[in-house]
């Protein structure tokens, strides 16, 4: 554990009361860190749209819509571009699924 402490790194480890350990970010780098995660990746719409799919998939477009409303239609094409969900071309309609 001296040998890590001694490394010039944003890492340490530290000994709990209970004799456990946990490894975490020194304070002096906090600050990057917190201006580096303060905008998660999605917002609580487009989220919400690609948890619906993940649960129901396969689905059809037009389902999503009835059940997350008109904005889905935005959030789907944030979701396809992010390259989260395929959008695979089915008669009139779009089938829906997670990519991964």
């Amino acid at each position: 554990m001296e040998e890590y402490k001694n490394r010039e790194t944003a890492l340490e480890i530290l000994e709990l009361e209970d004799k456990r350990f946990v490894l975490q970010l020194k304070a002096e780098y906090s600050p990057q860190v917190q201006r580096l995660a303060i905008r998660p990746l999605l917002s609580k719409g487009p989220l919400k749209t690609l948890s619906y799919i993940a649960y129901r998939q396969p689905v059809l477009q037009p389902q999503v819509v009835d059940v997350r409303g008109h904005h889905a239609y935005g959030h789907l094409r944030q979701l396809e571009s992010m390259g989260l969900i395929s959008r695979e071309r089915v008669g009139r309609t779009r089938l829906l699924r997670t990519t991964g």
